[in-house]
C-alpha cells in the first residue's frame, strides 16, 4: 500500500531567522521529520539580503526566482537572478 501524500496547511509553517541579524527567513515546508527523503525549504529574502558563504556537500540545492532580483555565487560561478528563472 502506498503512503499518502504530505499535506500542510500553509498556515502551520513558519519562516524564521536562523540567528540574529539574518536578512533571509527560512521555512521548512517538508523534510525527514515529516517522513520525507527530501528536505525542501522556502526561503524569504529581505531587499539587499544576504547570506554568508555556506556549503552542503551532501545535497543539492535547486533556487526558483518568485520576485525581486539578486546575483548568485555557487563556487567559481555567479549568475543575476531574476523573477521566473531556477537556478
Amino acid at each position: 500500500m502506498a503512503n499518502p501524500p504530505l499535506h500542510t496547511p500553509l498556515h502551520d509553517i513558519t519562516a524564521h531567522h536562523i540567528t540574529a541579524g539574518d536578512t533571509v527567513k527560512l521555512a521548512v515546508l517538508t523534510g525527514p521529520r515529516d517522513g520525507s527523503p527530501t528536505t525542501v525549504v522556502f526561503e524569504v529574502w529581505e531587499p539587499g539580503g544576504a547570506q554568508p558563504l555556506n556549503w552542503h556537500p551532501e545535497s543539492v540545492e535547486t533556487f526558483v526566482v518568485l520576485a525581486g532580483h539578486g546575483r548568485a555565487a555557487s563556487d567559481e560561478h555567479e549568475r543575476d537572478l531574476a523573477p521566473g528563472d531556477v537556478l
